[in-house]
């Protein structure tokens, strides 16, 4: 999952906006949600398992690279 903004900064805001209740709908109706319900927070959880991309453009182009 990819979110690309201006800044890092910039793209976790937008991202934080609504992610806590998706990732919480995502445990109730996934089979298997890839969030585990003890990551205490989901965004930096998924950053740090490379399942979310937050970032700049330039950000993508290194992970892509």
């Amino acid at each position: 999952m990819v979110h690309l903004a201006d800044t890092k900064e910039q793209a976790r805001k937008d991202i934080g906006f609504g992610f806590k209740k998706w990732v919480n709908y995502s445990r109730d109706v996934l089979p298997a949600s890839p969030f585990p319900t003890d990551a205490k927070d989901p965004l930096i959880w998924g950053i740090n398992n490379k399942l979310l991309l937050i970032g700049t453009p330039e950000d993508a182009i290194m992970e892509i690279e």
